[in-house]
């Protein structure tokens, strides 16, 4: 019903994709149902049709398109969901992320009910004749049975992950199941599924370029990224892009003077096309943060997020202090990217000082940031210009020293600290995967 003349919340595209999915892909729907049923889906046809889903899964009968057209058939509703046609229609859609599709779904149901609940005790309250405390505890009672079931899918038996884990790994080895992992232009830095994840340097130290060369890789391998720039609009943050591919300096790129085959190699670089989103969110903050987030996933398709930087990122509470700020910061990151299932990187900027292993934990821990991380890894940048006098020509545009410091890593063991080079005029990390790793005994410090 309408309220107020509004529309209820819904998601009447994600409900087809839900519903396609699971047709194609019907060993999910035992998790599905752990956490709804048919009376979450907002369209009349889809209501319908996973009420089928339901039954046949109920009867232990084999879930194709065939056995839902005849069950609804039976049942004298084929022709209120558009026939076969339309059934056969929904599984044109992808079999990936259904739990994540699930999840929407069902968010939008939540909402529903809480308008639907409000609206009730609304007119109840009206409604002279009303027991005050009744009403009260109806109100309470009810939206208790809300919260438990939207909690319902945080208990799991053993037996049922470790069956969740081998479905997955028989969709992957068929190619029906997404890559959890998204590699970065440094292998030791991949990320894996979840988690968020602290990149943390001093001002100029390359943070920014080692997320666009990040970006960059995994927008390759078709992962879809997302950035929320604080620090930079969407030109400033291209023309940054297009100088680590194209070697066009970013100053050239803003005064848009280009010759004509420079013009073309910025029209030629291959990245050209990758879906690489970038949000300019000035105003983010630490309450609008996740519906920011949200959207990027929902409406872009966003597999992982990238934050620069989180010292930009306001406080709606004005009265919060730093260390507050950013431990609601991260604790919505961490809650976002359990939702979604994907990582989150959040760029942090260090005080100067050298940062070291023994360091960087401590510095993050006093600013509220480590404890929500599953993963941190600082930067440092060292300038060797003197030392470079005596390298050959090949050497020419490596300008320093990249130091990689991983400190904390929930997923395996840290790796301490590795050293690459780095063109620091250009902000350019070369493809470090076939670099000479340089180590501290080379004489180079």
């Amino acid at each position: 019903m309408n309220i107020n003349g509004k529309v209820p919340p819904s998601d009447i595209e994600m409900e087809k994709a839900l519903i396609g999915s699971l047709i194609c892909q019907p060993l999910y729907l035992e998790s599905i149902l752990e956490f709804m049923n048919h009376d979450d889906f907002y369209d009349n046809k889809h209501i319908i049709i996973f009420e089928a889903l339901e039954r046949l899964f109920d009867k232990s009968i084999n879930i194709d398109a065939v056995n839902i057209t005849q069950y609804i058939r039976q049942n004298g509703n084929l022709d209120n969901v558009g026939g076969s046609f339309y059934i056969s229609e929904l599984m044109d859609y992808d079999s990936f992320d259904i739990l994540f599709k699930g999840r929407i779904v069902k968010q939008h149901s939540i909402y529903r009910n809480v308008i639907n609940l409000c609206y009730e005790l609304q007119n109840k309250a009206y409604e002279a004749n009303t027991d005050s405390l009744n009403l009260v505890s109806y109100a309470i009672d009810t939206f208790s049975k809300l919260i438990d079931f939207t909690q319902k899918n945080e208990v799991f038996k053993l037996n049922q992950v470790i069956t969740k884990i081998i479905q997955n790994i028989d969709l992957q080895e068929k190619g029906l199941l997404k890559e959890t992992v998204f590699k970065t232009c440094l292998k030791f830095m991949d990320f894996y599924g979840g988690g968020v994840a602290v990149i943390a340097a001093k001002p100029g130290s390359g943070k920014t370029a080692l997320m666009l060369s990040c970006a960059k890789v995994q927008a390759k391998s078709q992962k879809k990224v997302g950035i929320l720039s604080i620090e930079m609009n969407e030109i400033l943050l291209t023309a940054r892009i297009i100088q680590e591919q194209t070697k066009v300096s970013g100053k050239t790129m803003l005064t848009y003077k280009l010759d004509e085959q420079t013009k073309k190699r910025v029209y030629e670089c291959d990245f050209f096309d990758l879906p690489i989103f970038i949000n300019t969110c000035h105003d983010l903050n630490d309450k609008n943060l996740y519906q920011t987030i949200s959207m990027m996933v929902r409406k872009f398709g966003c597999e992982i997020i990238y934050i620069d930087y989180l010292q930009l990122m306001e406080s709606e509470n004005m009265r919060d202090t730093e260390l507050q700020k950013n431990s609601n910061i991260m604790k919505t990151c961490a809650k976002a990217s359990k939702f979604f299932n994907i990582p989150i990187i959040i760029l942090c900027q260090m005080s100067r000082g050298e940062i070291t292993i023994e360091n960087l934990d401590e510095k993050l821990r006093g600013g509220g940031i480590e404890q929500g991380a599953s993963q941190i890894f600082g930067i440092d940048y060292v300038d060797i210009t003197e030392q470079k006098k005596s390298w050959n020509e090949q050497d020419e545009n490596k300008r320093g020293i990249f130091k990689i410091i991983n400190s904390k890593d929930r997923n395996e063991s840290p790796f301490g600290e590795k050293y690459f080079f780095f063109n620091q005029p250009k902000q350019v990390i070369e493809d470090v995967r076939e670099m000479f790793e340089v180590k501290k005994d080379d004489r180079i410090f």
